[in-house]
C-alpha cells in the first residue's frame, strides 16, 4: 500500500547529523529541491521531506529556534504545558506559537499524511537514552508494523515510551490526531559522515517499500 509520508529532520539544531542523513537520502531518492518550507518534495511518490526543520538552530547549533523554543515541545497536543524542567525544553509562550510549528500544521492539513517519520539523534538534555526507534500510535496497527520493520533494518530497539515526559512533542500530537509517528533516535556520538554511511542506503530502501 502506498503511504503519504512526511519525513523531517533537524528539529533540534545540535542534531545536525539528522539533517545530513535526510539530505543524502533526498539525493539518492531523486527528490527535487523547492525554495520553501518543504525543502524537498516528490509528489509522485507521495513523500514530503523537510531536512532542515529548524533552520536557525542548525545554523547556530542550538537546540531551539530563534526564540529559544524547543520545537518538539511546541505542538498543540493536549499535554502541552508552559512548565518545563530545563531552559532547553522551553515550549514557547503558548502551543503552536512558532512559525515553524504553524507551517507544519498547515502542511499536515493540506497533505493529509498517513505516516510521519522524524529523525533525531539521542543527544540529551537531562535524561540519557539509547539510540532507538520510538513509535507513537496504536499497537498492532499498520504504522506499528512499519516501525517494527524499520527497527529491524536499522538494528535498533523498538520502544513505545522514550522514558520521560514529552509534552507538546510531535509524537504526542500525532497520536492524538491518529497519524502514526515513528521517531528515529540515532547515535549522537557518530559524525554526520558516519551516520550517512551507516543509515542512508538502508533508509532509502526502506522508504521505497512504503511508497
Amino acid at each position: 500500500m502506498s503511504e503519504k509520508i512526511i519525513i523531517l529532520a533537524g528539529v533540534h539544531g545540535e542534531e545536525i547529523q539528522s539533517s545530513f542523513l535526510l539530505e543524502d537520502v533526498c539525493k539518492d531518492y531523486k527528490l527535487y529541491q523547492e525554495q520553501s518550507f518543504t525543502s524537498f518534495i516528490n509528489s509522485k511518490q507521495n513523500i514530503i521531506a523537510i531536512p532542515r526543520f529548524n533552520i536557525f538552530g542548525l545554523a547556530k547549533q542550538t537546540r531551539g529556534n530563534k526564540n529559544q523554543v524547543d520545537l518538539n515541545r511546541n505542538l498543540p497536543s493536549r499535554n502541552w504545558s508552559h512548565k518545563h524542567s530545563h531552559p532547553a525544553y522551553y515550549p514557547g509562550t503558548n502551543a503552536a506559537s512558532e512559525q515553524e510549528t504553524k507551517d507544519f500544521l498547515e502542511l499536515l492539513k493540506e497533505f493529509e499524511a498517513s505516516l510521519i517519520i522524524s529523525i533525531h539523534t539521542n543527544h540529551f538534555v537531562t535524561v540519557q537514552h539509547p539510540a532507538q526507534i520510538n513509535f507513537d500510535g496504536q499497537e498492532n496497527s499498520q504504522g506499528f508494523f512499519y516501525a517494527q520493520k524499520l527497527a529491524k533494518v536499522f538494528n535498533l530497539e523498538l520502544t513505545q515510551n522514550i522514558g520521560y515526559p514529552t509534552p507538546g512533542s510531535l509524537g504526542s500530537y500525532a497520536k492524538e490526531i491518529n497519524i502514526p509517528c515513528i521517531t528515529i533516535e540515532l547515535e549522537h556520538e557518530l559524525s554526520s559522515q558516519e551516520i550517512q554511511t551507516k543509515y542512508s542506503e538502508v533508509l532509502t530502501e526502506y522508504l521505497k517499500t512504503l511508497s
